[in-house]
C-alpha cells in the first residue's frame, strides 16, 4: 500500500507544532527554506545537507528523442535539471528501518 506524500504544508504544520510559532510564521519559514536552496542552487550549482543528502544541477545536452504518442523524432533541447542524491546516513536509515 502506498503512503501519503508529505507535502509542504505538512512541514509548516510541525513547524507550528513543535515549536510553536504561528501557523502563518511557520510557512514563512518553510518557505524561505525552499527559497534559499532554489537561490544556492542558481547561484553555486549545489547544495548540501550532511547527514541528509545534496541537490545539485546536472546540464543535460541536446538529444535526438521520440514523441511517444506518434513516435515521430524530435529534439530535446539543452537544459538544467535539478539532482538530489541522497547521503549515506540517510540510504542506511532507509535501508534498515
Amino acid at each position: 500500500m502506498r503512503k501519503k506524500a508529505v507535502i509542504k504544508t505538512d512541514f509548516a504544520d510541525l513547524v507550528y507544532e513543535e515549536i510553536g510559532l504561528s501557523r502563518k510564521g511557520s510557512r514563512e519559514i518553510i518557505n524561505a527554506i525552499i527559497s534559499e536552496i532554489q537561490k544556492g542552487l542558481v547561484r553555486d550549482g549545489v547544495v548540501k545537507f550532511p547527514t541528509f543528502g545534496n541537490f545539485h544541477v546536472l546540464h543535460k545536452r541536446e538529444r535526438q528523442g521520440r514523441n511517444p504518442k506518434t513516435g515521430e523524432l524530435a529534439v530535446v533541447s539543452a537544459r538544467n535539471v535539478a539532482r538530489f542524491k541522497t547521503s549515506v546516513v540517510l540510504r542506511k536509515k532507509l535501508n534498515d528501518f
